[in-house]
């Protein structure tokens, strides 16, 4: 996922990494407001010998009553706080406190912002063009791992329960489920399948091996959740045996507004 370009003149790549926040609406000190959330871009430096160096960077911008604030780093846990920030118009000013890349300028238009950053001083030489994509899959550490573990306990709660709609809220409409003992299926033939299975009367329970999952955010709207889980038969006595081991891949999109499964991949099933 290409999510904007930034293009600089001998600048160090840990001091171009930004970090910002995703589109809302409404208004801010008069203002109107497009720009708080989190802000994805990726960085492409010039370097003395003609090559071209890239790297990833995270902007977040909070539009409050009592004005602008907002951060920039390599990472959306890795910040340093902007001074003097202002918002008018449609225009984003703000400036660090240190480092080649100080002041910046931003316009919104058409859902992304983009604009100029430079620097002061010794560093006069030193700029770059900006264009970030908005980035609300960025979230804290903490935070993502907290929604996407909530997210997976529910989309399996109503698996576990039979809840045919429940579980079709965490599908996206274009989602694709490949699984090595069986194929690819859509969202239809999942759907279709797990009504089938409970009309049956198949009773399953689902494992996850907490040791094993792993959670990383993709700029953009996405994340990815990996890891084991174990899946279990119940009787009609209500006993158990587990049915599989299986590792699992998800891609969550949060595109939507929540967070819906767009691919899944299973498999090393045992």
């Amino acid at each position: 996922m290409t999510i904007g370009t930034l293009r600089t003149n001998t600048l160090a790549p840990a001091l171009l990494l930004a970090s910002c926040c995703a589109l809302t609406e409404g208004t801010a000190f008069g203002q109107p407001v497009g720009i708080a959330g989190t802000w994805s871009v990726t960085i492409a430096s010039a370097n003395s010998d003609g090559t071209v160096s890239h790297n990833q960077a995270v902007l977040r911008l909070d539009a409050q009553r009592s004005g602008l604030t907002g951060s920039i780093g390599p990472t959306i846990d890795n910040q340093s706080p902007f001074v003097e920030a202002r918002f008018e118009g449609d225009v984003v000013t703000f400036r660090l406190a240190q480092g080649r890349l100080t002041e910046f300028q931003l316009r919104l238009a058409d859902g992304h912002l983009a604009g100029r950053a430079s620097g002061v001083g010794p560093n006069q030489s030193a700029h770059a063009d900006l264009d970030l994509q908005p980035a609300p899959a960025l979230l804290p550490r903490a935070e993502l791992l907290k929604e996407i573990k909530d997210a997976d306990r529910e989309i399996f709660r109503a698996f576990e329960a039979c809840d045919v709609p429940g579980y079709a809220r965490f599908l996206s409409t274009d989602m694709e489920f490949y699984q090595d003992n069986i194929g690819v299926r859509n969202k239809d033939q999942i759907l279709s399948a797990m009504t089938n299975r409970c009309r049956e009367g198949i009773r399953l329970r689902r494992e996850l091996d907490e040791k094993s999952m792993v959670v990383n955010a993709v700029p953009g709207y996405d994340a990815v959740q990996a890891g084991i889980h174990r899946f279990y038969t119940i009787r009609n006595d209500g006993s158990e045996f587990l049915s599989a081991t299986v590792q699992f891949t998800l891609i969550w999109s949060k595109k939507s507004g929540t967070w819906q499964l767009l691919r899944v991949i299973s498999f090393d099933h045992r």
